[in-house]
C-alpha cells in the first residue's frame, strides 16, 4: 500500500497545475493525498490510521453522499477499534438527512453485519441498526405518485 501511495502521490504531481477533475473520472484531493486512503488503511487492517485519516477529511467534505461514505468508513474504523458506540454514531449520522446512494447503503450494510456480528448488545448500536433497517425498508417500498396511487 505504501508503495501504491507513492506512485499515486507521484501521478497527481504530474497533473496540469489548476487541474480541475469533474465527471467520472475526477479525483478529489485532501490533504491525505489521494483518494480512498482511509479505505486502503481501513481494508489493510490500520483502523487506527482509517479513523486519522477519515477524520481529517470530514473537516472539508461538505453534505451529501460523498460525506456520508466518509462518516461510514470512519464508522468502520471505530468497530475496528472495539469503539461500538462511537461506530454507531457516525453510522447514524451518515444514514440521517441525506437520502443514501447505493455505495453508501453497501457501506452501511456492512457495518451492520460488523456490529450485528460484534457489538450486538452495545448501547447504540440497536439505534443505528434500526435506523438501518428503516432506511432498507424506505429504499425497497416504491412512492406513490402524487395525489395517491390513481394519480389524482
Amino acid at each position: 500500500m505504501a508503495r501504491a501511495r507513492h506512485q499515486a502521490d507521484a501521478a497527481v504531481a504530474a497533473l496540469p497545475e489548476g487541474y480541475a477533475g469533474t465527471g467520472a473520472f475526477s479525483i478529489h484531493l485532501t490533504a491525505d493525498g489521494p483518494p480512498y486512503v482511509a479505505t486502503s488503511l481501513l481494508l489493510s487492517g490500520d483502523a487506527d490510521g482509517a479513523a486519522a485519516a477519515t477524520g481529517r477529511v470530514l473537516c472539508t467534505a461538505a453534505p451529501g453522499p460523498s460525506r456520508a461514505r466518509a462518516l461510514l468508513i470512519l464508522a468502520l474504523a471505530e468497530a475496528g477499534r472495539g469503539r461500538a458506540d462511537e461506530a454507531a454514531a457516525a453510522g447514524t449520522a451518515a444514514l440521517t438527512g441525506v437520502p443514501p446512494a447505493w455505495a453508501t447503503m453497501a457501506l452501511a450494510r456492512r457495518l451492520d453485519q460488523v456490529l450485528a456480528d460484534s457489538f450486538a448488545g452495545a448501547g447504540e448500536v440497536s439505534s443505528y441498526r434500526a435506523l438501518y433497517r428503516d432506511e432498507v425498508q424506505r429504499a425497497s417500498t416504491p412512492s406513490l405518485p402524487p395525489g395517491g396511487p390513481d394519480g389524482r
